[in-house]
């Protein structure tokens, strides 16, 4: 069975995780890295679902190939840039979720209204990059309780596995 475990394991290296919906409620949660990217607030686009993978370093590989190709709608997706990252534990480690954007946040305001793959109640710390300001709330839909990482929060206090809606703004501005 061991030896089962280890293949399915391997072959599963080089593609995408998918980490089913009460996977976190597991004792022993496996580590996995996501990357997204995040539409402006006011778009009507819809919002990609996550992919994972099990290292840091894949996620990463993804992530740039992802920001250096061109998207479906002919922009150049090399204007784009990472906009921050959430992590599933305090002080920036665990899980990762990292999301980027067709630009930084200068003039732009990205969020999710729902938080989707998982990451909805599991989000301990959090990093703003390239100009952004991330602001965490309890509620979907950008509602309750909130807190503004100006740009990173090494813990979110009360928040924590609370977070369901999240905003990337401008450094500089508070939601």
């Amino acid at each position: 069975m061991k030896f089962m475990i280890v293949l399915a394991a391997l072959a599963t290296v080089a593609a995408p995780v998918a980490v089913p919906a009460g996977a976190e409620a597991s004792a022993a949660r496996a580590e996995v890295h996501c990357v997204v990217e995040v539409q402006p607030v006011d778009s009507a686009e819809r919002q990609d679902a996550p992919r994972c993978f099990l290292t840091k370093a894949e996620a990463d590989g993804y992530l740039d190939a992802s920001i250096a190709t061109t998207d479906a709608t002919s922009r150049s997706a090399s204007a784009s840039v990472t906009l921050g990252t959430v992590y599933a534990d305090v002080n920036y480690r665990g899980s990762t979720l990292t999301m980027w954007g067709s630009s930084g946040c200068a003039g732009v305001t990205y969020g999710f209204a729902s938080l989707s793959g998982g990451w909805d109640s599991r989000i301990s710390s959090a990093r703003g990059s390239n100009g952004c300001w991330v602001t965490l709330y309890r509620a979907t839909g950008y509602g309750g309780d909130r807190i503004t990482c100006t740009p990173t929060c090494s813990s979110i206090g009360s928040l924590n596995d609370q977070v369901r809606s999240l905003v990337f703004r401008p450094w500089g501005t508070f939601g």
